[in-house]
Parts: structure tokens; C-alpha cells; sequence
């Protein structure tokens, strides 16, 4: 018996379909129910038959949740230097110095075994094999709170005194920073006592500069004019002239703008050694921290460069600069006004909210 399209598509036999086909669904969910264990049983024999692995897809069951908990940090030794050659993975700050901001305590002497290499000028940083740079060795770990105002102080001119600089530790707070002149005759026993103090030492690189010849940056500079070679021999002479210092501080400007590519190269060298660089132009030449960049070396600019004898005013444009900035990195030299209200200001200056840190602690790497 034949049916017309017109009979076909009645509304009666439309529903009649689709109540046949809900039917046939639903039966189906059920049977997928009741019989879903023994599918899957079945799907698991045929596939380990064929050398297939399968596994069960099973939530875990969720891990209970301690409110209040807190979990004691482990004991950390600092007796002896780092195992330089350990896989890097294993080497990091914990293991490098302290990683509590206790102030009083001593940075492991230097160098480390495997973070130098001999020349004739005497030994030169180098990255260890294992990646460890002497920037991460050497520097002072320290925890900040990111909220609070920091302020890192790089105090120059230890050492030239006698009489000051056995003041100097019991004055300052291992917080600050000390830069090192490769001009100091007893440069190595100077730093030594600077880590014994816990201080975090960088080594100045003498340039020179736009005021040259007025402004001579010595027997041990970097000349615009000096050539490739002899800049080399220097800036090997003021590494090799000490140990344990976190990067080199310079002063650059437009006295190489003919001789940039020399510069160029000088202190490249510096930045494939693992050190960190710090800018002394308060300008923040964009030379060096091109440089920087290219090399992925820890990097910081100089934020306020002065002189000046009123310890007073030195707070005062520091922490201004600080609170606009939430940071900044102030370079005073080293004097006895300044010794004589250092601690003063510093303690009025954390009542304000200010905190003082190390200079690594402020460096970035691009």
C-alpha cells in the first residue's frame, strides 16, 4: 500500500516518530547505565590484547585543608661556602647565604671555588660550570616587603681612612652597600672584613668622563683614547684587584660617544662574568642598560648621586625620591658628619615606613 507525502507529514505521524524516538533513547541511556561497567571490562580486555595501556579516569579525592597552619621554615647553615658543584637546580639563594634579614650575620668568605679563573693581572670572576654567577654568590640575600617605601645606600670611600673606616661597622648597618675603589692598597682585607660584617660590597670601574682631563680617573682608567688593548689590561687589573664583590659601578657619558664601540666591549666583559652592572649616571644612560638587556645582567641605576655633608639632607632627598618612586638608590661618600647622625636618620626614616636594603635587592634583570 503506498502513502502519499501529504499523509506522510500529517501531524500525527510527526508525533508518532518523534515519540519512537525519545523511546529509543531513553532505552539506550539505560542500558548504557547498567551495562557501562561491562562495556568498559570489555574495552580494557580488547585494548591490553592489542598492547595498549588504559587507565581509569578517577578524581582524587581532595586533600583537606588546614586552617591556620603554619609550617616551620628549615634550619639553614651557612658554615661553609656553597658546593659550586652541585646540579643548578639544587643551588639558590637558601643555599648561597642567609635568607633571614639577619642584619649581623657573615657572608661566607670569598671567592668561591669555581667562580674564578687565573691571568696574568691575577684572578677574574667567571660564571661557574654549574651557571652560578658571582652576582648570586656574592651579593646579600635579603627579603623585603614590596609595600614599604626601600631604599638602597651605597656608601663610597671605605678604606681611604684608616680612622673612619674602623668606625664604619659599628656606624652603618650591613644593609648598606659598600663600593670598593681598586685603588685601595689593602683592597682584599678590606672586603674581607666588609662579608665578615655582613656587608654587600660592589667594585667601582674608573672611567673617564666628559671633565677629563679634570676629573682623572687614574693609572687604572678606561680611556676614550687609551685603545682596545690597554682598556682591557685595566679593566682586568680592577677585577682581578679583589674578591667577593656582587658587580661593578660606573660612571658613563658622552666621553665615548667616538669610542662607543670599545666601551662597548669593556663592559661586555664585565656582564658575561656573572656580575651586576650599576649606573653612577644619574641620568640613567641608556648605553649601559642596552647592554644590560643584551647580556641578561643584573642591572640598577644610581637615583641620587651626592656629596653632600648634611646626613640630614641626604635622608631627606632620598626618601623623597623613594616615596615618588617606591624605590630609590642613593650614593653618599663617606665622611664623619655623615657617621656622626647615619644611625639617627636611619631609624627616623623606618619609623616613616622606609625600609633599607641591599643594592642586588633593587637590581633588575631584562
Amino acid at each position: 500500500m503506498s502513502v502519499s507525502i501529504k499523509q506522510a507529514l500529517s501531524p500525527m505521524a510527526i508525533g508518532m516518530a518523534l515519540g519512537g524516538a525519545c523511546l529509543l533513547y531513553a532505552t539506550m541511556v539505560i542500558l548504557s547505565v547498567v551495562k557501562g561497567n561491562t562495556v568498559l571490562e570489555g574495552l580494557e580486555a580488547t585494548m591490553a590484547v592489542q598492547g595498549i595501556a588504559f587507565e581509569k579516569a578517577i578524581a582524587p579525592p581532595p586533600e583537606p585543608v588546614h586552617e591556620d597552619a603554619h609550617e616551620e621554615p628549615a634550619a639553614v647553615h651557612h658554615d661553609k661556602p656553597v658546593d659550586l658543584h652541585a646540579p643548578m637546580e639544587s643551588v639558590d639563594d637558601h643555599d648561597l647565604a642567609m635568607v633571614h634579614n639577619d642584619l649581623n650575620a657573615a657572608l661566607p668568605p670569598a671567592p668561591y671555588d669555581g667562580l674564578t679563573e687565573e691571568s696574568p693581572f691575577g684572578d677574574l670572576p667567571i660564571i661557574g660550570e654549574n651557571k652560578l654567577k658571582p652576582f648570586d654568590a656574592y651579593k646579600k640575600p635579603y627579603i623585603y616587603d614590596v609595600k614599604k617605601p626601600s631604599i638602597a645606600l651605597v656608601v663610597s670611600g671605605v678604606g681611604m681612612s684608616a680612622a673612619a673606616s674602623d668606625d664604619v661597622y659599628d656606624v652603618l648597618v650591613p644593609n648598606v652597600t659598600l663600593l670598593l675603589s681598586p685603588y685601595l692598597d689593602d683592597i682584599e682585607d678590606v672586603q674581607k672584613k666588609a662579608r665578615e660584617n655582613g656587608y654587600e660590597t660592589w667594585m667601582s670601574l674608573p672611567l673617564e668622563t666628559s671633565e677629563f682631563p679634570k676629573a682623572d680617573p687614574g693609572s687604572l682608567g678606561i680611556l676614550a683614547d687609551g685603545g682596545l688593548r690597554f682598556n682591557q689590561d685595566n679593566l682586568r687589573r680592577v677585577l682581578a684587584s679583589a674578591h667577593g664583590y656582587a658587580g661593578i659601578a660606573a660612571y658613563t657619558d658622552s666621553a665615548f660617544i667616538n669610542a662607543k664601540p670599545m666601551l662597548d666591549g669593556i663592559l661586555t666583559d664585565v656582564m658575561v662574568r656573572g656580575l651586576g652592572y650599576f649606573e653612577l649616571n644619574a641620568r640613567r644612560d641608556s648605553m649601559s642598560l642596552k647592554l644590560a638587556v643584551n647580556n641578561r645582567a643584573p642591572y640598577a641605576a644610581v637615583s641620587l648621586r651626592t656629596r653632600e655633608k648634611s646626613v640630614e639632607r641626604v635622608f631627606s632627598h632620598i626618601k623623597k625620591i623613594a616615596k615618588n618612586d617606591q624605590s630609590a638608590i642613593g650614593v653618599i661618600e663617606m665622611s664623619p658628619a655623615l657617621l656622626s647622625g647615619f644611625q639617627a636618620e636611619m631609624a627616623k626614616a623606618k619609623q616613616e615606613g622606609f625600609e633599607f636594603v641591599p643594592l642586588s635587592a633593587l637590581t633588575n634583570t631584562y
